[in-house]
């Protein structure tokens, strides 16, 4: 399982992007990935003064896990650690930042939009907020940002969280307008909390935007 990160992410915001895995291999979530030399990762240090660099190995075990002879294994991946972990120091955490961040928050949401399909919707959840974690407000991709609030509305409604589908839904709508799927699914949180006129004004704009869409057209019939 490779994983991007950067040199100056903190071993939490790291421990925190590993919580889809150690999920979906039923390990326990407070449970710390182990180092190359067995080590604990230290949640407040950052990953490069941890001595952590590309292609590196971490280790997601527990006693359980040793008892059956199973561990998973996490890869970092080619990222800024390249960069910024030469031993001259001088290197900015922040290099080619953006391109990294995008290609890496794309990774995750094809893996999220695996789980959506799947019906794991708790992990999909997960692994859009960490995409939309990984891209950085200096990016600039609109577009793959949009898709993210978008999909993760779909995954709060198949989880009944209607007001954080609402708000998802509508996020996406101020970074893509024309988004009829965004404005549907709008619609949806907001009956489902009640806001029936609010629900009536979404449906309508995603009929406009998508007039053949029959599941917009049913909502006001």
């Amino acid at each position: 399982e490779a994983l991007y990160v950067r040199a100056g992410d903190s071993g939490e915001r790291l421990n925190s992007a590993l919580l889809p895995l150690k999920e979906l291999n039923g390990l326990p979530r407070e449970l710390l990935p182990l180092l190359p030399d067995g080590r604990p990762l230290n949640l407040r240090r950052t990953l490069q003064d941890q001595g952590l660099r590309a292609g590196m190995v971490l280790l997601l075990k527990d006693a359980a896990a040793t008892a059956r002879g199973r561990d998973d294994r996490v890869v970092l991946g080619p990222s800024d650690l390249e960069s910024s972990g030469s031993e001259g120091g001088g290197g900015d955490p922040d290099d080619d930042g953006p391109l990294a961040a995008e290609a890496c928050a794309f990774q995750l949401k094809e893996r999220a939009n695996e789980a959506l399909r799947a019906g794991f919707f708790e992990r999909a959840r997960e692994l859009y907020t960490v995409a939309l974690a990984t891209l950085k407000p200096t990016a600039g991709d609109e577009e793959l940002a949009g898709v993210l609030f978008c999909n993760r509305a779909l995954a709060h409604l198949k989880l009944k969280a209607w007001a954080d589908a609402r708000a998802d839904a509508a996020r996406c709508l101020e970074l893509e307008p024309g988004s009829a799927k965004a404005a549907y699914r709008l619609g949806v949180a907001s009956m489902e909390l009640g806001e029936a006129e609010a629900a009536r004004a979404a449906f309508r704009s995603a009929l406009a935007l998508a007039p053949d869409d029959g599941a917009s057209r049913a909502a006001l019939a």
